[in-house]
């Protein structure tokens, strides 16, 4: 859109994309800006976020992904199922004991 010769653009995020950016979430790892439409950069500058470290760092982020190194929030071989590498920690509903 364009008002008196000049470009407008709104950014559209979610309430809570805008609250986990205001509360320090990585805006491409976590908030996921990237997947709107709408630019979202003049919000995150008038927020005081560098959006340009933050994508450089997103960007390398997806570079490990591609290579299969994958970041997790839990140690994978702690999972309650049995899967590959399951190490019980005495801690899981059932156990024996």
């Amino acid at each position: 859109s364009k008002a008196d010769g000049r470009p407008v653009s709104l950014p559209v995020l979610a309430d809570c994309q805008f609250a986990a950016l205001v509360c320090g979430a990585h805006p491409y790892k976590i908030v996921q800006s990237h997947w709107h439409a709408s630019p979202t950069e003049t919000l995150m500058e008038k927020l005081g976020i560098d959006w340009q470290a933050r994508k450089a760092e997103f960007e390398e982020y997806l570079k490990e992904v591609a290579a299969g190194r994958i970041e997790t929030l839990y140690d994978p071989k702690r999972k309650i199922t049995s899967g590959p590498g399951f190490k019980p920690d005495g801690q899981t509903a059932g156990r024996a004991g």
